[in-house]
């Protein structure tokens, strides 16, 4: 799994700044992708919500925009706490599309949230093996989210919980 992610991360910071674009329904991308992350949710307690504005469209490449939402979903159900709550939204305002998904989780401060994007970064090493995977996911996501012209930030409003927050 390990060589796998970095391959991928490598290939996406190789490749052309640019990535192959169309245009696609990103709200029917979000609400497929999503989904599939719902029995995984149900089955360790988590509520998963998801408020996705209708035929939002967006030009970029959909295969790594599947991926990023596949990446931020897989880690907010890794690390949201027993019996907590995931809430996505997309919208579009203006010119600007928003996706966000906060999730409850411990506590994290400012100091590691920063950290969160770093290769190989757990905010919390203790819990590394019962949640599996190898801090690497969300390097690929700013990656991705880079190539297709946005940013991705994470950021906590209120304690326990919180939000990668991504505009295009």
């Amino acid at each position: 799994g390990l060589v796998k992610d970095l391959v991928t991360l490598s290939k996406l910071q190789e490749e052309s700044k640019t990535p192959e674009k169309s245009t696609f329904n990103l709200s029917q991308a979000v609400t497929e992708t999503v989904s599939s992350f719902e029995i995984l949710a149900k089955a360790n307690g988590i509520t998963l919500n998801y408020d996705v504005g209708k035929n939002i469209m967006m030009t970029a490449n959909e295969n790594e925009i599947r991926q990023l939402i596949s990446i931020l979903s897989d880690n907010a159900v890794k690390y949201t706490t027993e019996n907590g709550c995931i809430d996505l939204r997309l919208y579009k305002s203006g010119k600007t599309l928003t996706l966000s998904m906060t999730n409850d989780c411990e506590n994290i401060s400012k100091e590691k949230l920063e950290k969160l994007f770093d290769r190989f970064y757990r905010a919390d090493g203790s819990r590394s093996r019962e949640t599996g995977g190898y801090g690497i996911g969300l390097s690929i996501a700013q990656v991705i989210v880079e190539r297709n012209g946005g940013k991705i930030e994470a950021v906590s409003t209120k304690p326990n919980t919180v939000t990668f927050k991504i505009t295009f």
